[in-house]
């Protein structure tokens, strides 16, 4: 029932003492339950240039841009959404959207798409990409099969001042431009071939295989016993002598990096080799740019290859001193990543510091952070008969906290005749695809009576993560993180949280004790928050100006599923603390309590407290203040969190519009941007 709100100090006036239910309903306002965070649909579509939907592409969704102004993908924020379209081409999702928000940054890595596009939040958004820059068909293979191999070829012999592949080896000159491709373009029109190359499968494929900032856990994978580089080796049934092999790379993309990154040009160049190398070859070995530059944001440089741009590579004779199209057995090929190779006058061509290669060995004595670890990775995609390699652009043990390692920095697709696989193969991480919501919890302890309503009697950040299973509403596990961060409280309390789930249905919890006698998972966090969230000190913890500030114990709960559950909202995780006793627990306005709360304190008329149990509404007390505030951070971080009042100053104090949002004219949802800063912690 909706009733016009009556504004009130206490339903515990001494006019009001003997209220029926239905007058509480006539003075309270229903309608409003002080939350903060509204339910949102967002469907994303995806379409080729003609028109045909693309599945299995993956998609983020932020309240900011993820990406910093140096280009580095931002570690700060989480995505409130993450998942893949369906084979319809679709995503149909629901968030959770703090009502303050009002933009949404939708993220792709697919570089064949416009990466990040911007969406006004509104009830029902939808939102298309539609591939940009590539055919979305099917390329004329030059690749062979994996069958008999009979062919005899006769070795093309390129000569070393052809434009593409002049032999560069250290010597640029100032304003060098031998080797550089133009626009995708070479004298040699047999060895370049442009556009047309690439299918929207195989661009989203690569994506996948190197999907973004997850990495292998193993450190194993990365060091001198693991090796991806390709090795020239006849197929098993050849017949005749072996002739060696023809191989070609076709750029597919950078994984993003790209974004806020347009003078950044990354070169990529192979060598090859035999037998082993020692770390003095990352100077002398011989090296071939492929692609000068494999920024797509920078495409229209004359430097550049565009997305789907293939090329055949060719074997350097050191003997004849000459590219030849063929390469002999035995012969391995590696890849070299030139951070920023294209600024000035190409100078970083020069500087070794700068070179990244698949190859460990040779990156254990280059650049700041030297260390015996492979920067590319192939790997061999079996669905569409095609070697994926992914290069990274930061050192292994560079301990920048954007190193993410997930190689994907450059990826180009390597297809040969006959096919070539690695040696080695290194798993491919399991992505994680998730819908979260961060913020604020604040209590009050003084239920059912009134507070001073400072909100800092506990108060906790928190993040929530739905991890998915086979399809985008089926759970599998759910990840809660919360870091307390005030304790102005003289009560002994605890923490919980009761989630809308089946206790039987949980498989295992670690970093939270599960009740495991409650129907639904209810989970203690801390016992006692003074004990465990503070370390047992004393006093009044963090609401106090000019006291040393105590961190508190981040708490980090894991919950496996026995089986996957339908859950797309966070509107049911019900966060309680309990005062003094077990039995005497808090909630968030109109959630219900757990089986071990004692009820008959509810709506006593000696008390505040205005609930109505039997129809669902729990602590109430006016239309202006409740016992607990959940309040979404703006950006969806534990780094931006609401700043609560110190201790003894109401949140009316503290935040001078806050009446104005409780109040019945209208709800105002910028409250927060007005502060007292002399008030708040």
């Amino acid at each position: 029932m909706v009733c016009t709100c009556i504004s009130l100090s206490s339903c515990l006036d001494k006019n009001n003492l003997n209220l029926s239910d239905r007058d509480k309903e006539e003075e309270l306002d229903l309608s409003f339950d002080f939350g903060m965070i509204s339910e949102k649909k967002l469907e994303i579509t995806t379409r080729s240039n003609s028109g045909s939907a693309i599945p299995d592409v993956p998609f983020y969704v932020y309240l900011e841009n993820p990406y910093t102004e140096e280009g580095d993908r931002r570690t700060d924020i989480f995505p409130l959404y993450s998942g893949k379209t369906a084979e319809s081409g679709t995503i149909k999702a629901t968030l959770a959207v703090p009502n303050t928000a009002t933009t949404l940054y939708v993220y792709t890595p697919v570089s064949s798409f416009e990466m990040i596009q911007t969406c006004e939040i509104q009830n029902n958004m939808n939102i298309t990409f539609t591939t940009t820059g590539v055919n979305a068909k099917s390329a004329k293979a030059r690749a062979g099969g994996e069958g008999v191999f009979t062919g005899r070829r006769n070795a093309k012999v390129i000569e070393a001042s052809t434009n593409l592949y002049s032999f560069y080896n250290f010597q640029l000159t100032d304003g060098a431009s031998g080797g550089i491709i133009n626009d995708g373009k070479s004298n040699d029109k047999e060895v370049i071939e442009a556009g047309n190359t690439l299918t929207s499968k195989e661009i989203t494929l690569a994506s996948n295989y190197f999907p973004e900032r997850v990495t292998v856990e193993d450190e194993k994978y990365f060091g001198e016993n693991y090796c991806t580089d390709l090795e020239i080796t006849p197929p098993a049934n050849t017949e005749g002598t072996f002739q060696g092999a023809h191989v070609w790379v076709t750029l597919i993309g950078d994984g993003g990096f790209s974004i806020n990154n347009n003078n950044v040009a990354n070169a990529l160049c192979y060598y090859t080799y035999t037998g082993n190398l020692t770390a003095d070859d990352a100077q002398t070995i011989h090296k071939t740019i492929i692609y000068p530059n494999t920024n797509t944001k920078r495409l229209t440089n004359s430097a550049s290859a565009t997305i789907g741009s293939k090329i055949q590579l060719l074997y350097w004779d050191e003997k004849s001193n000459q590219y030849v199209d063929t390469f002999p057995e035995g012969v391995k090929i590696g890849w070299v990543m030139i951070s920023n190779g294209i600024i000035g006058n190409y100078s970083n061509y020069k500087m070794i510091g700068n070179y990244r290669f698949s190859t460990s060995i040779l990156n254990s004595k280059i650049g700041n952070f030297p260390g015996n670890y492979t920067n590319g990775i192939t790997r061999w995609c079996e669905e569409a008969q095609m070697n994926i390699v992914g290069m990274e652009n930061r050192q292994h043990n560079d301990e920048n906290e954007n190193n993410d390692k997930d190689y994907n920095d450059i990826l180009f697709k390597v297809t040969s005749d006959p096919i070539m696989k690695p040696k080695d193969e290194i798993p491919v991480a399991p992505e994680e695809y998730v819908s979260s919501i961060s913020g604020t919890l604040a209590f009050e302890d003084n239920w059912p009576q009134k507070g001073d309503y400072d909100f800092n009697d506990f108060v906790t950040g928190y993040s929530y993560s739905l991890i998915k299973g086979n399809n985008d509403k089926d759970v599998k596990a759910i990840r809660l993180t919360f870091i307390p961060r005030a304790l102005g409280a003289s009560y002994n309390s605890g923490f919980g949280i009761q989630l809308p789930i089946e206790t039987n249905n949980i498989e295992n919890v670690t970093g939270g004790n599960i009740e495991k006698d409650e129907t639904k998972a209810t989970i203690i966090i801390y016992e006692d928050t003074r004990k465990d969230a503070f370390g047992g000190h004393g006093g009044f913890i963090n609401t106090q100006k000019g006291n040393a500030e105590i961190a508190g114990t981040k708490q980090n709960v894991y919950i496996t599923l026995k089986s996957n559950i339908g859950l797309n909202s966070f509107k049911d995780f019900n966060p309680f603390i309990y005062v003094v006793n077990r039995n005497h627990e808090i909630h968030l306005t109109d959630k219900a309590p757990t089986s071990k709360m004692d009820i008959s304190l509810f709506g006593r008329e000696e008390d505040d407290d205005c609930s109505m149990p039997e129809k669902g509404y729990y602590y109430r007390m006016d239309n202006d203040y409740p016992w607990a505030l959940d309040i979404p951070s703006s950006n969806n971080s534990l780094n931006n969190l609401w700043r609560y009042p110190i201790e003894g100053k109401g949140v009316s104090e503290a935040y001078p519009d806050y009446l104005n949002w409780t109040s019945a004219s209208g709800h105002h949802i910028n409250w927060l941007d007005k502060q007292n800063s002399a008030y708040i912690y």
